[in-house]
């Protein structure tokens, strides 16, 4: 594993020294992979508002909070039942 996470940050463009690589190698990805996360949370985040909006603004928002309503009334009956 150690091998191919270095040859991805020399793909990357990181030259990684021969002093304590396994640590630096280990640390640049996870680094990496934070950043990555956090962007593609972002971005689905804004997916998933820009969605919402659209929903707001087409007068969808009441509809979909009773059918919220609804289902949690079905599941309640149906529990007691």
């Amino acid at each position: 594993m150690y091998y191919k996470a270095r040859a991805v940050l020399q793909n990357l463009g990181y030259k990684v020294g021969r002093e304590i690589s396994h640590k630096i190698v280990s640390d640049a990805i996870l680094v990496l992979l934070r950043e990555r996360l956090r962007e593609e949370l972002i971005k689905d985040f804004e997916e998933v508002k820009g969605e919402a909006l659209e929903i707001i603004a087409a007068g969808q928002a009441d509809s979909v909070l009773e059918m919220f309503d609804f289902e949690d009334i079905n599941v309640l009956t149906s529990n007691m039942g």
